[in-house]
């Protein structure tokens, strides 16, 4: 899948420089592909992790505590022990109003000299809107900083911290049905979704994770609205546990 942003194939990227990259959200799927991305194009570029807890991130990686509800956490990723951060992969928490915190955590980060963002979405977001997401869109513009609004249509897959699974849109898709639809599909055997037979474009965590890597690695961004889709029109009937079962 090719990406609009520039993958910075250079290997000398102005941006790596004396820099460090934070991956909020803590052991997120898209953020651990980010990572493994990174490592495996970038191997001297320094990867921090942001999270609450620690769990799920791999030794391999330094951590620092954010808690996106707790402002007070907010310069642990910024001491002089983790260095400068250059760019920022941001996940949106759960809450009635997370925009509030990130935002508040993106101004903490312009203040230090973070330049760029990357925010993960969905293809549906639109600028104007309400959402929290939208916010902190308009948030980035607002500041003038460089951001990348990530896009991706259904459906996030899941990756293990120490192994990305192989490039398979059906199992990526197949495992998040059980995430997502777990206790529908433990009580009824079944679950229930607003286009049953409808052909979407389900894209991998592997791929998504390759791009945020692109976009937080780039000399320059070439585009701050990327939508991503997979390979292939796919219905829920395809790529759910059961039929994967019975193949």
């Amino acid at each position: 899948m090719k990406s609009p942003i520039d993958p910075a194939s250079q290997p000398h990227s102005r941006l790596l420089l004396n820099m460090s990259i934070l991956i909020t959200g803590g052991g997120s799927q898209i953020g651990l592909a980010a990572a493994q991305a990174l490592k495996a194009t970038h191997p001297s570029v320094p990867i921090i992790f942001a999270t609450r807890s620690g769990s799920r991130i791999p030794s391999a990686f330094k951590t620092v505590t954010v808690d996106f509800a707790d402002p007070s956490t907010f310069d642990n990723a910024f001491n002089p022990d983790v260095g400068p951060i250059r760019s920022v992969y941001l996940l949106t928490p759960h809450g009635p109003d997370p925009s509030r915190g990130l935002i508040t955590f993106v101004n903490k980060a312009i203040e230090n000299g973070t330049k760029r963002f990357v925010l993960l979405s969905g293809s549906i977001l639109v600028k104007e809107s309400m959402h929290p997401g939208a916010k902190i869109w308009r948030h980035f513009e607002e500041e003038d900083v460089e951001y990348v609004i990530l896009k991706p249509t259904s459906f996030i897959g899941k990756c293990q911290p120490d192994q990305l699974p192989e490039e398979d849109t059906q199992w990526f898709a197949a495992d998040n049905i059980k995430t997502e639809f777990a206790a529908y599909i433990r009580e009824s055997d079944s679950f229930q979704t607003a286009v049953p037979t409808g052909k979407i474009p389900m894209v991998s965590s592997k791929d998504i994770g390759e791009v945020a890597a692109r976009a937080l690695i780039a000399d320059k961004v070439e585009s701050n609205e990327v939508v991503i889709i997979g390979p292939q029109l796919l219905t829920f009937e395809e790529v759910s546990p059961q039929r994967r079962k019975n193949k």
